[in-house]
């Protein structure tokens, strides 16, 4: 009986022992999550972002920007095709504030490049969705500026 109670008891320790462990390991992970997305959203504010929309297709770039409301910022907007010199189609951008409500539509050409002036509603994550009639992948670049 005596041998029994001990293995029931180094049982329930062992048990005790194994959640707690992986309980404390699973918080630190978390903690360390949140730690690194806070620096790489600093490290990436007022950076220019790029990608490739493919052919016909279209994607999202996430220009973040750090400055004060009412602040005077520029917004730059450049294109590239990836093969030809004028390949044709047009590219629409649509500019969302950071609460997601547009801030600023338009279209452009496969190579040309755009300048925009804003006074900032706020700071945070802006989206850029890019919309491509182009029949060959675009570069496009985007970043935030100060006047």
């Amino acid at each position: 009986m005596r041998k029994k109670v001990k293995r029931i008891v180094a049982c329930l320790i062992a048990t005790v022992m194994m959640f707690g462990t992986t309980i404390s390991t699973f918080a630190a992970e978390v903690d360390n999550t949140a730690q690194e997305s806070t620096e790489n959203v600093q490290a990436r504010a007022n950076t220019p972002v790029s990608g490739v929309v493919s052919g016909k297709g279209s994607m999202y770039l996430y220009p973040t920007l750090n400055s004060y409301v009412g602040t005077s910022r520029s917004f730059s907007v450049s294109t590239a095709s990836m093969w030809t010199q004028n390949p044709s189609g047009d590219i629409r951008m649509y500019l969302y504030k950071p609460n997601g409500t547009l801030l600023k539509y338009w279209v452009m050409r496969a190579n040309g490049s755009n300048l925009f002036a804003f006074t900032l509603p706020s700071s945070g994550k802006y989206t850029l969705y890019v919309e491509s009639d182009v029949a060959e992948p675009v570069n496009v670049s985007a970043t935030w500026a100060s006047f």
